[in-house]
C-alpha cells in the first residue's frame, strides 16, 4: 500500500515536471507571437 502511493506521487511529480517543461516554450512562443503581431 505504502510502496504503492510512493510511486504514485513519483509518477505525478514526473508528470507535473513534463507538462511545466512542454509548457515553457509554448509560452514563450506565445509572447514572440504577441510581440511581433
Amino acid at each position: 500500500m505504502g510502496i504503492i502511493e510512493a510511486v504514485k506521487s513519483i509518477a505525478k511529480g514526473i508528470g507535473f515536471a513534463f507538462i511545466s517543461i512542454g509548457a515553457l516554450p509554448f509560452l514563450v512562443i506565445k509572447s514572440f507571437v504577441e510581440i511581433f503581431h
